[in-house]
This record gives structure tokens, C-alpha cells and sequence, in this order.
């Protein structure tokens, strides 16, 4: 993800801001569970850095999906975004995986990268129907708005917004400076999304601070977690799992987690480091990656 990402990271401060206030109200709406759901992946599984740390030694490239989702419980499907799949493409991903995994597959750019969103109604009920024939293995939806998508376009991202089916935990990530820093935009954002329980996306990188918004609206999260490096990582990814354990304990029942990194060989220790921190704090996870050949120290 370039979204945010900085060469030289040393004068960034990576500590997390407190709570949108918005988000006390919608969480005033929940009912705190013992049972949260925490799906945890990767943006790609057609990478060669994970054969040999992710997927075993000579992995041809026809299995990587097979592998990943043996490694992983969940992926974001960008591939959604730059192509519309063929029937048949979906159809072999959904065989290419194993029992309890999830795509999340995000809106293609012919609806979000386009004037007049409104007038794509039979483009995103296609794309809908698509995504519904991964069957069980179908996580739900998330939308990336473009970068200069302004809170001056907020009818189309509200109608947008209506589009999006209410049985499937659904997310929309804005990026343009002016809607963190329009109150009353966000404010009648949140309003819409909250009473439909869809979720605004949580961008955790280093050149955008502001992107981590911290403002609930609905019962799931979508955070993307930009990485630098593990030794950062680790301190920053503790701060996240004191986060998610106080949504949790406020009612957020589910957390789509998925780092994006430049060295992809270290995107599973990121998960792994993160979900032990969860389990620690009492929260249970289906999976967690096992590495080949790594040195992981945790230290938790």
C-alpha cells in the first residue's frame, strides 16, 4: 500500500490517537461478547518472498493460493479492484481454499475511480453477484475511495454506501486530507454509516496520521497496517492489541486485520506477533501462520 508510506520514518510519531468522539456513541449501541472474531492476512498471495518463509520450499505458483490460505484465515482481495473477475476465476479461488477462510474483496476501480458514482448501480450489482459465488468463503466487502474523492462528493459516497448488502460486514476508506478535517462532513458520514453498520477503514501508515481516524461505525473494524520494519512494528502493534482488547470489551465483535509491507517474507511474523498478543489477552483465533526457516523472537 503507497498510500502514506515514507522512506524515512524517523521523525514520525507512531503513537496512536485516542478514540474519535463519535465512537463512544456507537459503541454505546453494543453489546459486549466473549466471542469476536479476528481474521488476520495479507493484500496478495501471488508473491515469490513468501515461498520458503510462507509457503514451503519450491512452491509452484498454481498452489500459492492453496498455501496461503493454509497459512492464513483471511486475505484483502485487491485483485478485485483492477480486474472484474470471470465467473470462472472466482469459481477456482473458492476451490482453492480450505474451510473457514475469507476473502474480502474490494469494489472494482469502474465504480469508485469514476465521475458520477450513482450512475453505476448495474456495475456494483454485477460485481455483488460475482463475489457472492465464493460462497461460504465470501468475508464481506470494502470499498478504497480515490485520493482526491472530497467531502464536497459526500451524496455519492452516502448512496454508495446504501449499495453496499447489510448482511455482510461492509467498509469504506476516504484519503483525502479535507475529510478529516470537515467536522460536520464526518459528522453526518458517521451518522449514515453507523445506522447501516458500515465500517470506515482504519489506515495505519506512517505519511498519514490522520488516516487513523479512530472513528467506529459499526460492530467490525478494517484496519490496514502499514509496516516499516520489525523492530517498530512490534512496539506498534502492541499499542494496537491494547486497542482492539478495548473495542472488544466494548462491543466490537470482529477485526479485519491485513498488513501491507515491502518485504513480504516478514508479513506473516507481523500477524503471528500480533495474534499471540491477542491470545494473551484472553481473545481466541482460529489460526495463526506456521513460518519455515525463521529466527522469530516474539517477545511479548
Amino acid at each position: 500500500m503507497k498510500f502514506g508510506r515514507l522512506e524515512d520514518i524517523s521523525n514520525v510519531d507512531f503513537s496512536l490517537p485516542a478514540d474519535h468522539p463519535l465512537s463512544s456513541k456507537h459503541l454505546s449501541k453494543l453489546e459486549p461478547s466473549s466471542e469476536v472474531e479476528i481474521r488476520m492476512g495479507c493484500p496478495l498471495w501471488n508473491d515469490k518472498a513468501y515461498v520458503g518463509s510462507v509457503y514451503p520450499p519450491k512452491t509452484p505458483v498454481k498452489n500459492y493460493l492453496k498455501e496461503y490460505a493454509k497459512q492464513f484465515n483471511s486475505i484483502e482481495l485487491n485483485a478485485t479492484y483492477y480486474n472484474f473477475p470471470k465467473p470462472e476465476t472466482v469459481v477456482n479461488w473458492r476451490e482453492s481454499v480450505s474451510e473457514g477462510f475469507k476473502f474480502y474483496p474490494k469494489l472494482t476501480q469502474s465504480i469508485t475511480h469514476r465521475r458520477e458514482i450513482p450512475t453505476k448501480g448495474d456495475v456494483i450489482t454485477d460485481f455483488i453477484a460475482r463475489m457472492y459465488e465464493l460462497g461460504d468463503h465470501l468475508g464481506g466487502f470494502f470499498t478504497q475511495m480515490p485520493d482526491y474523492f472530497k467531502p464536497d462528493r459526500i451524496e455519492e459516497l452516502l448512496w454508495l454506501s446504501d449499495q453496499l448488502p447489510q448482511d455482510w460486514p461492509c467498509s469504506i476508506e476516504i484519503r483525502h486530507p479535507e475529510w478529516f478535517q470537515d467536522k460536520k462532513a464526518m459528522e453526518r458520514l458517521h451518522e449514515h454509516l453507523s445506522a447501516r453498520n458500515v465500517g470506515l477503514i482504519i489506515s495505519e501508515t506512517a505519511g498519514r496520521r490522520d488516516a487513523i481516524h479512530q472513528m467506529l461505525s459499526a460492530d467490525h473494524v478494517f484496519l490496514r497496517f502499514n509496516a516499516y520494519g520489525e523492530a517498530i512494528d512490534k512496539e506498534r502493534l502492541k499499542s494496537w492489541s491494547d486497542r482492539l482488547d478495548s473495542w472488544f470489551k466494548q462491543g466490537i465483535r470482529q477485526v479485519n486485520f491485513f498488513t501491507h509491507q515491502a518485504d513480504k517474507s516478514l508479513s506473516a511474523s507481523n500477524i503471528i506477533f500480533l495474534g499471540e498478543l491477542l491470545k494473551k489477552k484472553g481473545w481466541s483465533i482460529n489460526s495463526l501462520p506456521k513460518l519455515y526457516n525463521s529466527n522469530l523472537k516474539l517477545d511479548l
